[in-house]
This record gives C-alpha cells, structure tokens and sequence, in this order.
C-alpha cells in the first residue's frame, strides 16, 4: 500500500468543472467502497417529506466521501487508511443528515463487536439532532 495524498491543492478548478474534490485514490479497494454507497445510498432522510432515501436526494460529492472513507481499508492487514473525517461545508447543506448516514453505515459495516464509535458535535443540541438524524434514517 502506498502513502496516499489527501490534498486536493487544484481544489479551485475542480470546483469550476465540477468535477470532484476527493483525489484519485488508486489503492481504493472498490467493492467495499461500492458496498458501502449502496447502504448510505438505502438509508432513508428523515426530515424531509416523503423520507427519500440517500439514492435520490444526497450529492454526488458526499458519496465521493463515502466511497473513500470506507473504501480506504486494508482487509489483510485490518488497518483503516482514512479514521477520520473533518468536513468543511457551508450552513444548510446536510452535514449532520450526511454525517449521520456515514455514522450508520459504519456501524452496519462494522465487524468489531466492542467498536466504538463517536459521533462529535459543536453543542449538546447538535449531538442530539445529529443522533435523531441517525435513528430515523432506517
């Protein structure tokens, strides 16, 4: 496995193009990267009419993330490459709905049966609207 590079310093252009802000990452392994998508992708968004799932109403650019977040694991040697995320998004664009939809995938994705797992907000409002986001999502 080879070190990979995180930055994304022509972040401006593919801002521009619209093309996406996760790098080429080439020892991605796929089928768990798509394994995860098709979960994040069949949960369900609970405040919003209708409670759609991931599949129809979440951004390309968030499954980008959900494709490496979890695509980014070595099954032989059972070491994770990427163990945390910090997004940077602006107000009003589905962190703690998209946050809490990755949260559940990781805990169905789990294979540890004493994993922890810790879902971080701002405030004690936040962490409670973020953990509301998470249980209606199923």
């Amino acid at each position: 496995m080879t070190d990979w590079d995180l930055s994304c310093p022509d972040w401006e252009d593919r801002l521009r193009n619209g093309t996406s802000l996760v790098p080429f990452l080439p020892d991605l392994i796929v089928e768990q990267a798509d394994r995860a998508v098709r979960i994040f992708d069949n949960l369900r968004i609970p405040d919003i009419p209708g409670t759609p799932r991931f599949e129809q109403a979440a951004g390309d650019w968030f499954r980008d993330i959900v494709r490496a977040m979890f695509g980014s694991y070595d099954p032989v040697t059972n070491v994770r490459f990427i163990r945390e995320l910090f997004l940077l998004v602006p107000k009003k664009n589905s962190k703690t709905t998209n946050g809490s939809g990755m949260m559940l995938t990781a805990l169905l994705l789990n294979k540890r049966p004493n994993a922890e797992f810790l879902l971080v907000a701002p405030t004690q409002a936040i962490s409670l609207l973020a953990f509301e986001q998470l249980t209606g999502t199923l």
